[in-house]
């Protein structure tokens, strides 16, 4: 085992990281943030992890909480990362070369763990590579403004072992049991597509995150869907920008009334098969169509939009103009 350091450049701000604790965020947007690198480096590898573990390859994701010690943890058994992309992970303004997965921006990582805490670690490794290592002290960087930090790498090349680490210490906010259970239950509608093809799981202090469908019938017309193209506006860091993207919505039916499904009804957008708008108590649900409060369709109409192509803004939420409520009435009708 031979152990070396590395310096990581840092020249972009080093005085920025420490800034992110501002920003408009939740606790749920901050894991999506850490799931969505784990979930896009699996799919990006899983033939070769396949290959590699002699079997069908699956991921899972461990959270653990620690409220005494103030740490969070996010451990998974991913591809892990190389240098480079190691190196990017550290980094702010350095987007992946291959944008086609859910880690598009570069930032969520820095951002997420920024916002959460005051020092986060992470620590990667590749099938038969090097295991990578850095602490990022928000409080320091802010001080001092470095060029760079000093990371670290151990040779552990004859260990097919994959995995990333993410340690968050000195925790900026607490998360509460009620909290941690309705996370765990958004995590499980997030990534239900994920979950229910087997490819992933997601587990939160031993507690694993679940999505129960509803009992969904299908709709006398059948299954109406239209393509289209739709513009959407920038977020907090460019809320200026206004992008366009091209989405396919179709009315995937009405549920049969069994007790707690109606926490499902509404709209339901996904981008890259993970829930981007929506959720348990969270479908979208515009006057001009689901109308009033006892209403059928506020109560049994489900309807799920997956966002084709397009890029979204970095925080991947998205407001809705006029011509989607018009295209879903078509749908509903």
């Amino acid at each position: 085992m031979v152990q070396g350091q590395m310096p990581l450049d840092v020249t972009s701000g080093g005085g920025v990281y420490a800034t992110y604790r501002n920003m408009k965020y939740t606790i749920l947007s901050a894991m999506n943030e850490f799931i969505d690198n784990s979930t896009a480096s699996f799919q990006a590898h899983k033939a070769e992890l396949t290959k590699i573990n002699g079997g069908n390859a699956t991921l899972q994701i461990n959270i653990t909480y620690n409220r005494a010690a103030g740490e969070l943890e996010i451990l998974d058994n991913a591809y892990g990362m190389n240098r480079q992309e190691f190196e990017r992970s550290i980094k702010l303004n350095a987007k992946p070369p291959d944008r086609t997965g859910r880690n598009e921006f570069g930032m969520g990582l820095k951002i997420a763990s920024s916002w959460l805490a005051r020092e986060w670690k992470v620590v990667t490794k590749q099938p038969y590579g090097h295991e990578y290592r850095a602490v990022v002290d928000t409080d320091e960087m802010q001080r001092s403004d470095p060029q760079s930090i000093i990371g670290s790498s151990i040779d552990l090349t004859d260990e097919k072992r994959s995995y990333t680490h993410i340690i968050l210490t000195g925790l900026l906010k607490n998360i509460s049991n009620t909290a941690r259970t309705r996370i765990i239950k958004d995590l499980g509608s997030t990534y239900r597509r994920d979950i229910a093809n087997g490819d992933v799981s997601i587990f939160w202090d031993e507690i694993k995150a679940e999505y129960e469908p509803a009992t969904w019938a299908v709709l006398p017309t059948g299954d109406a869907r239209q393509v289209f193209d739709l513009k959407i506006t920038g977020d907090d860091l460019e809320p200026n920008v206004v992008r366009t993207a091209q989405v396919d919505a179709f009315v995937l039916g009405s549920h049969n009334g069994i007790k707690g499904d109606a926490a499902k009804a509404g709209i339901h957008i996904f981008r890259k098969n993970r829930l981007i708008r929506g959720g348990l108590n969270k479908g979208w649900k515009p006057a001009a169509i689901y109308a009033n409060a006892g209403s059928y369709e506020r109560q049994r109409l489900y309807i799920e939009i997956d966002m084709m192509n397009g890029i979204l803004p970095r925080q991947k939420t998205i407001l809705i103009g006029h011509k989607m409520i018009l295209m879903v009435i078509l749908l509903k009708n």
